[in-house]
């Protein structure tokens, strides 16, 4: 009996949610990616918004000049319930839980008050679009705090600073370089203005000796996923399966079969599997 090959495209149509992707073994970064352009105009937007604002629950400052300031006026998770701080920037997050940390070498600073916990806001603001967003930071390098270690910095980053690598002192935002040292966005930085008020200004590289780089995992560097960002990666096999197949980064397009890339939430993806079958006279397969 004479057989022939057939060739059948089938385009398959995944709908990929936070929910839906439980069912196929894989788990989606919660915000979609970043570029630095956008990252750079949502963080224009803070300093433009926030600037000589305190970030505190009364808009006021917590004290004057108290050198490692914290209290429950500046805890983040309570500055981000108030309505004035709702009025004055276009989004804030839903959840306590949206991600809110960054890194000090070995130490993970989460949520916080003071500088610690502004910076952990702005981070989720830079890289989220919407207030159910959820962000998430990796740490990115640890180094002496110098122009050759600052050098991979990009705006948004956020960063841990101290004089010994065991304990840190200062969490800032960074926006760029200069010759002796960086710009930043912060708050707690001029405490003889009051505790926790939000300022853009420079940091020379002579004040600190270390620096920690936190980068979000959904912020797309030149076209490539931020080397720190670790993401569920799925395979569309030829039989049209998704697994989860391991953490890697990913920003290639799926072109055929096999090929593997980032999912974000949400997100619709165009799967062209061709899958080739023989067949008899009679139609049989």
């Amino acid at each position: 009996m004479k057989k022939r090959i057939l060739s059948v495209i089938l385009i398959v149509i995944l709908i990929m949610s936070f929910a839906s992707l439980g069912s196929f073994d894989a788990k989606a970064a919660a915000a979609r990616a970043v570029s630095e352009d956008t990252a750079q105009s949502n963080l224009n937007e803070l300093i433009n918004a926030l600037s000589g604002k305190y970030f505190t629950v009364n808009q006021k400052a917590c004290s004057k000049g108290e050198s490692g300031h914290g209290c429950k006026n500046c805890g983040m998770i309570n500055v981000i319930k108030e309505a004035w701080l709702r009025d004055t920037v276009k989004r804030v997050p839903t959840s306590t839980n949206s991600g809110f940390k960054h890194y000090y070498y070995d130490t993970s600073l989460t949520r916080g008050q003071s500088c610690c916990g502004f910076a952990n806001f702005a981070g989720w603001y830079i890289f989220s679009a919407n207030s159910s967003d959820t962000v998430r930071f990796s740490k990115l390098k640890d180094g002496s705090f110098n122009g050759s270690t600052m050098s991979i910095a990009r705006p948004g980053d956020v960063l841990r600073f101290g004089d010994v690598t065991s304990k840190s002192k200062h969490s800032a935002v960074f926006v760029s370089t200069y010759s002796d040292g960086i710009v930043v966005l912060d708050c707690n930085w001029n405490i003889g203005s009051g505790n926790c008020k939000v300022q853009k200004h420079k940091i020379a590289y002579n004040k600190y000796k270390y620096v920690t780089i936190s980068r979000a995992d959904n912020y797309i560097i030149n076209g490539n996923t931020g080397d720190a960002g670790k993401y569920d990666v799925v395979d569309f096999n030829a039989t049209g399966i998704v697994r989860c197949i391991e953490k890697r980064v990913f920003s290639e397009p799926i072109s055929s079969s096999n090929q593997t890339r980032t999912i974000y939430e949400n997100e619709t993806i165009n799967i062209r599997i061709e899958l080739n079958y023989v067949q008899d006279e009679g139609g049989r397969v």
